[in-house]
């Protein structure tokens, strides 16, 4: 398939924590891209690292609260009492939208 300037792009940015890797937020765009595939996109082309996080949200769904638990955040949560907060980000599909950043505003729709 070739590049289409015309044809939607999508990035999936994660933010990370304090300029380090942040395992929850590579689970989630792994998630994201997973639901893009599922939808029928899969003939998309993924950058190696979008195709790693979707490789490893697919290795970890039978563990994502686990995986959230043992991250740095997720152990900083449970330090601070939040460990509920956990169990309610490990649920694919909790929100039925996923805000977009238009005009430095996010929009859900």
């Amino acid at each position: 398939k070739y590049f289409n300037e015309d044809a939607p792009q999508y990035q999936i940015i994660c933010a990370g924590s304090m300029g380090n890797f942040s395992l929850e937020d590579f689970l989630g765009a792994g998630y994201l891209i997973s639901e893009l595939v599922r939808l029928g996109l899969e003939d998309w082309t993924l950058s190696d690292s979008a195709h790693t996080a979707y490789l490893f949200y697919q290795s970890q769904t039978e563990n994502i609260l686990s995986s959230f638990q043992k991250s740095a955040t997720g152990r900083l949560l449970t330090e601070l009492g939040y460990s509920k907060a956990i169990g309610y980000a490990a649920q694919p599909g909790i929100l039925p939208v996923v805000p977009r950043l238009v005009n430095s505003r996010l929009i859900a729709n």
